[in-house]
Protein backbone atom coordinates (compact mmCIF):
# COMPACT_ATOMS: atom_id res chain seq x y z
CA UNK A 1 0.00 0.00 0.00
CA UNK A 2 1.22 3.31 -0.89
CA UNK A 3 1.19 5.84 1.34
CA UNK A 4 0.47 9.79 0.35
CA UNK A 5 3.64 11.86 3.18
CA UNK A 6 2.65 14.50 1.33
CA UNK A 7 -1.08 14.60 1.73
CA UNK A 8 -0.42 13.61 5.40
CA UNK A 9 2.29 16.70 5.75
CA UNK A 10 -0.12 18.78 4.26
CA UNK A 11 -2.82 18.03 6.78
CA UNK A 12 -0.54 17.96 9.98
CA UNK A 13 0.40 21.11 8.99
CA UNK A 14 -3.38 22.39 8.47
CA UNK A 15 -4.04 21.21 11.66
CA UNK A 16 -1.54 23.05 13.77
CA UNK A 17 -2.45 26.27 11.74
CA UNK A 18 -6.27 25.62 12.80
CA UNK A 19 -4.98 25.05 16.08
CA UNK A 20 -3.63 28.45 16.27
CA UNK A 21 -6.14 30.14 14.44
CA UNK A 22 -8.70 28.41 16.93
CA UNK A 23 -6.63 29.69 19.89
CA UNK A 24 -6.40 32.98 18.64
CA UNK A 25 -9.90 33.52 18.31
CA UNK A 26 -10.30 32.32 22.05
CA UNK A 27 -7.76 34.79 22.92
CA UNK A 28 -9.73 37.70 20.91
CA UNK A 29 -13.07 36.97 22.68
CA UNK A 30 -11.44 37.02 25.68
CA UNK A 31 -9.56 40.19 25.74
CA UNK A 32 -13.36 41.69 23.79
CA UNK A 33 -15.41 40.81 26.92
CA UNK A 34 -14.71 44.18 28.99
CA UNK A 35 -16.77 42.00 32.02
CA UNK A 36 -14.05 40.02 32.41
CA UNK A 37 -11.31 42.49 33.34
CA UNK A 38 -14.33 44.69 35.60
CA UNK A 39 -14.38 41.89 37.68
CA UNK A 40 -10.43 41.45 37.50
CA UNK A 41 -10.30 44.83 39.12
CA UNK A 42 -12.95 44.57 41.10
CA UNK A 43 -11.20 41.50 42.81
CA UNK A 44 -8.08 43.61 43.15
CA UNK A 45 -9.46 46.24 44.91
CA UNK A 46 -11.58 43.66 47.15
CA UNK A 47 -8.45 42.24 48.74
CA UNK A 48 -6.47 45.52 48.88
CA UNK A 49 -9.49 46.76 50.71
CA UNK A 50 -9.14 43.75 52.98
CA UNK A 51 -5.57 44.18 53.57
CA UNK A 52 -6.05 47.95 54.49
CA UNK A 53 -9.10 47.29 57.04
CA UNK A 54 -6.13 44.45 58.18
CA UNK A 55 -3.43 47.07 58.57
CA UNK A 56 -6.18 49.67 59.94
CA UNK A 57 -7.12 47.44 62.75
CA UNK A 58 -3.27 46.31 64.18
CA UNK A 59 -1.75 48.23 67.08
CA UNK A 60 1.36 49.57 66.10
CA UNK A 61 3.28 49.12 69.19
CA UNK A 62 2.68 45.43 69.44
CA UNK A 63 4.53 45.40 66.19
CA UNK A 64 6.95 47.75 67.21
CA UNK A 65 7.61 45.39 70.32
CA UNK A 66 8.12 42.81 68.23
CA UNK A 67 11.62 43.93 66.35
CA UNK A 68 13.35 47.45 65.68
CA UNK A 69 13.32 48.94 63.04
CA UNK A 70 10.17 48.95 62.50
CA UNK A 71 9.73 49.95 59.38
CA UNK A 72 5.57 50.09 59.29
CA UNK A 73 2.94 49.14 56.82
CA UNK A 74 2.68 49.01 53.28
CA UNK A 75 0.35 47.54 50.39
CA UNK A 76 1.67 46.35 47.43
CA UNK A 77 0.47 44.63 44.00
CA UNK A 78 1.23 43.46 41.17
CA UNK A 79 0.31 41.60 37.85
CA UNK A 80 3.19 38.89 36.99
CA UNK A 81 4.37 36.45 39.68
CA UNK A 82 4.10 33.23 37.65
CA UNK A 83 1.81 35.34 35.19
CA UNK A 84 -0.73 36.19 37.81
CA UNK A 85 -1.81 39.14 40.14
CA UNK A 86 -1.03 39.33 43.83
CA UNK A 87 -1.38 41.41 46.36
CA UNK A 88 0.92 41.67 49.43
CA UNK A 89 0.77 43.30 52.88
CA UNK A 90 4.35 43.50 55.03
CA UNK A 91 3.75 44.65 58.59
CA UNK A 92 7.15 44.82 59.83
CA UNK A 93 9.33 45.17 56.65
CA UNK A 94 13.11 45.06 57.85
CA UNK A 95 14.51 42.03 55.13
CA UNK A 96 17.93 42.25 56.55
CA UNK A 97 19.01 38.97 56.11
CA UNK A 98 21.17 38.69 59.23
CA UNK A 99 18.78 40.62 61.80
CA UNK A 100 15.86 41.37 59.89
CA UNK A 101 12.13 40.37 60.77
CA UNK A 102 8.63 40.40 58.64
CA UNK A 103 5.24 39.41 58.76
CA UNK A 104 3.58 39.07 55.21
CA UNK A 105 0.40 38.27 53.88
CA UNK A 106 0.67 37.30 49.92
CA UNK A 107 -2.86 36.61 48.14
CA UNK A 108 -1.12 34.67 44.90
CA UNK A 109 -3.73 34.49 42.38
CA UNK A 110 -4.24 30.53 41.27
CA UNK A 111 -2.41 29.32 44.97
CA UNK A 112 -3.99 31.50 47.88
CA UNK A 113 -3.71 33.35 50.82
CA UNK A 114 -0.57 32.95 52.92
CA UNK A 115 1.04 34.22 56.05
CA UNK A 116 4.71 34.33 55.79
CA UNK A 117 7.24 34.73 58.34
CA UNK A 118 10.74 35.88 57.95
CA UNK A 119 13.37 35.98 60.10
CA UNK A 120 16.89 36.75 59.85
CA UNK A 121 19.77 34.27 60.68
CA UNK A 122 21.16 36.45 63.91
CA UNK A 123 17.76 37.79 65.27
CA UNK A 124 17.60 37.33 68.81
CA UNK A 125 13.62 35.39 68.73
CA UNK A 126 16.16 32.65 66.65
CA UNK A 127 17.53 32.34 70.67
CA UNK A 128 13.94 30.72 71.74
CA UNK A 129 14.63 27.91 69.54
CA UNK A 130 11.61 25.99 71.60
CA UNK A 131 9.17 28.80 71.59
CA UNK A 132 9.72 28.99 67.47
CA UNK A 133 9.18 25.37 67.47
CA UNK A 134 6.00 25.44 69.44
CA UNK A 135 4.82 28.13 67.71
CA UNK A 136 5.00 25.77 64.26
CA UNK A 137 3.46 22.95 65.58
CA UNK A 138 1.22 24.51 67.25
CA UNK A 139 0.19 27.19 64.46
CA UNK A 140 0.85 24.90 61.70
CA UNK A 141 3.49 26.58 60.26
CA UNK A 142 5.95 24.92 57.54
CA UNK A 143 9.73 25.75 57.58
CA UNK A 144 10.71 27.00 53.83
CA UNK A 145 13.30 25.50 52.13
CA UNK A 146 14.94 27.52 50.03
CA UNK A 147 17.98 29.97 49.94
CA UNK A 148 16.12 32.84 48.36
CA UNK A 149 13.21 33.88 50.74
CA UNK A 150 11.51 35.31 47.29
CA UNK A 151 10.98 32.32 45.33
CA UNK A 152 7.43 32.02 45.76
CA UNK A 153 6.81 29.33 43.10
CA UNK A 154 10.14 27.63 44.25
CA UNK A 155 8.47 27.60 48.14
CA UNK A 156 4.43 26.94 47.03
CA UNK A 157 4.23 26.13 43.54
CA UNK A 158 6.79 22.81 43.92
CA UNK A 159 5.87 22.99 47.38
CA UNK A 160 9.33 23.16 49.05
CA UNK A 161 8.07 24.18 52.79
CA UNK A 162 8.15 20.92 55.12
CA UNK A 163 6.58 20.84 58.90
CA UNK A 164 9.79 20.47 61.42
CA UNK A 165 10.31 17.24 63.56
CA UNK A 166 12.37 19.02 66.34
CA UNK A 167 13.65 21.49 67.68
CA UNK A 168 17.44 21.00 66.18
CA UNK A 169 15.97 21.21 62.95
CA UNK A 170 16.07 25.33 63.56
CA UNK A 171 19.61 25.86 63.59
CA UNK A 172 20.37 22.92 61.01
CA UNK A 173 17.68 25.16 58.66
CA UNK A 174 19.83 28.44 59.35
CA UNK A 175 22.86 26.58 58.76
CA UNK A 176 21.51 25.67 55.30
CA UNK A 177 19.83 28.15 54.35
CA UNK A 178 20.82 31.34 56.23
CA UNK A 179 17.57 32.54 57.14
CA UNK A 180 14.49 31.03 59.27
CA UNK A 181 10.90 31.67 57.15
CA UNK A 182 7.68 30.10 58.01
CA UNK A 183 4.82 29.59 55.63
CA UNK A 184 1.48 28.80 56.55
CA UNK A 185 -2.13 28.59 54.25
CA UNK A 186 -5.14 30.35 55.20
CA UNK A 187 -8.50 29.72 53.47
CA UNK A 188 -10.54 31.86 51.83
CA UNK A 189 -13.79 33.22 53.31
CA UNK A 190 -16.14 36.03 53.48
CA UNK A 191 -14.35 39.40 53.81
CA UNK A 192 -15.63 40.02 57.15
CA UNK A 193 -14.39 36.62 58.30
CA UNK A 194 -11.00 36.54 56.31
CA UNK A 195 -10.31 40.27 58.15
CA UNK A 196 -10.94 38.49 60.96
CA UNK A 197 -8.90 35.34 60.75
CA UNK A 198 -6.07 37.13 59.44
CA UNK A 199 -5.93 39.73 61.87
CA UNK A 200 -6.00 36.74 65.06
CA UNK A 201 -3.39 35.17 63.01
CA UNK A 202 -1.11 38.08 63.85
CA UNK A 203 -1.79 38.93 67.16
CA UNK A 204 -1.25 35.48 67.71
CA UNK A 205 1.92 35.43 66.03
CA UNK A 206 2.91 38.91 68.35
CA UNK A 207 1.72 37.06 71.40
CA UNK A 208 3.90 33.61 70.82
CA UNK A 209 6.80 35.95 69.75
CA UNK A 210 6.99 38.46 72.33
CA UNK A 211 10.07 38.20 74.83
CA UNK A 212 9.47 36.55 77.79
Amino acid sequence: MEVDLHGLQHSSGGNRKNGKVTEFNELVAFISDPEIFEKIHLAKAKFTGIFSRVANGLSKERLKDLHQPYKGIKISKGNELERCPYQVLDLIRDFNQNSGFNIRILNWWGRGIFIIVFIGKNHPILDRDRQLFDLAIQQHFDFCACRSPWDYPFIIDLKNHYQPKSVGEIHFHLTKFGHLQMLKSIPYESPDNLISSLSTEIYTLCNLLKKE
